[in-house]
């Protein structure tokens, strides 16, 4: 784990050590506000990557290719993060046992385009992300955030 901290230096540097307990390597921020905010920066990249994950494997499906197949090739390629990588069996299983909710990370999505609507920051694709997320939301999945490669292939079945 690692730990984010803003707020005044001299109390960080007091607490250090408290942290260092808790975390393998702990980054002072800055001003307070700034480890949430680094959190949402991470948090974009981590939900971005599950719906780049879910995209792929849709459209490898959709050429004919088998899931599986496609994810034994993408495991040993340097292109998918390890964060991909730990969520593709689960995508392969079909089964989404949480480590961060797809709740959270809907919560994430708010927090993170709220940021960018502050700071004049496009986010495209973190605005589509949250959109199929809000579908997993309505669908009352109370799963893993990874379960975006599920409601893309459901919400994408033809008749």
């Amino acid at each position: 784990m690692i730990v984010l901290v803003g707020g005044e230096k001299e109390l960080f540097n007091d607490a250090k050590p408290i942290f260092s307990a808790i975390g393998k390597t702990v980054y002072y921020l800055g001003p307070a506000g700034n480890g949430s905010r680094m959190k949402l920066v991470i948090n974009t990249l981590l939900g971005l990557g599950a719906q780049a994950l879910a995209e792929a494997l849709l459209l490898g499906q959709r050429m004919g290719m088998s899931k599986d197949k496609m994810i034994e090739v993408l495991g040993d390629t340097a292109v998918a993060s390890p964060a991909q990588k730990a969520k593709m069996q689960n995508a392969l299983a079909n089964d989404y046992p949480v480590t961060f909710s797809l709740a959270n990370m809907y919560k994430d999505y708010g927090l993170i385009l709220e940021q960018a609507h502050n700071t004049n920051t496009p986010m495209p694709a973190t605005a589509a992300a949250q959109q199929v997320s809000a579908i997993g939301m309505a669908r009352k999945l109370d799963v893993d955030f990874a379960v975006v490669v599920r409601v893309l292939e459901e919400i994408t079945k033809t008749a």
